[in-house]
């Protein structure tokens, strides 16, 4: 038999899914464990090209957790989008068809990618990985961001312009880059005051241009 064969050798296994049911994996996953032998799965669906909706990615988070192994994707997409998205969600290894051209003739050609495209391939998912892979601190990066926020933040400006003694309204202001003056959440200490000067839209509101509170 050759599965007995297969798992003599001691080596790890890689199983492929496309036509088999969640029985049939149980069956040749469990001979693997009972002998010891490593083993890893691939989502696969028997279909060439095929399409999105039977890609089964959601798959293989699932096998993952029924089977305690490592999961793969087996790509019949002919694109690369399909393995990228695997690669997303944690698939530990890819496997799929390689063309020299999709010009070319047979039945696995619609199924496959180009050499060009396998480059991509593999350089994309390691970029992937490597961001999955790397926490990021939301805070930190903000803290680190200051210079940047300074530049891109928005400050409080006036839509057109007004003479000294008018009276801000809501209606006047606007946002605009960059940040420096009256920040978004200060808009309450500017609407209502009196301008103490001639103020035009190009420059943010600031306040010495506003006459001191009685």
């Amino acid at each position: 038999e050759i599965l007995a064969a297969i798992f003599a050798t001691r080596k790890p296994v890689m199983f492929s899914s496309g036509m088999s049911s969640i029985q049939d994996l149980t069956t040749v996953t469990d001979r693997a464990m009972a002998l010891g032998t490593p083993f890893l799965l691939f989502q696969c669906t028997t279909s060439y090209p095929c399409p999105p909706e039977t890609w089964g990615l959601k798959l293989i988070p699932e096998l993952r957790q029924q089977f305690d192994c490592p999961v793969g994707f087996s790509d019949h997409s002919g694109g690369i989008h399909a393995g990228l998205a695997a690669a997303t969600i944690g698939a530990d290894l890819l496997e799929l068809h390689v063309t020299f051209s999709k010009a070319a003739f047979g039945p696995d050609t619609p199924a496959s990618i180009t050499l060009e495209e396998l480059g991509q391939l593999v350089r994309w998912s390691r970029e992937i990985k490597q961001s999955m892979a790397t926490s990021y601190d939301k805070n930190a990066i903000a803290t680190q961001s200051d210079g940047l926020r300074s530049i891109f933040g928005r400050s409080w400006t006036l839509k057109r312009p007004l003479s000294a003694g008018s009276i801000i309204a809501e209606g006047d202001l606007t946002l605009k880059k960059p940040a420096g003056g009256f920040a978004y959440e200060e808009r309450g200490a500017i609407v209502g005051r009196t301008l103490a000067r001639d103020k035009t839209p190009d420059r943010l509101l600031r306040l010495e241009d506003f006459e001191e509170r009685e």
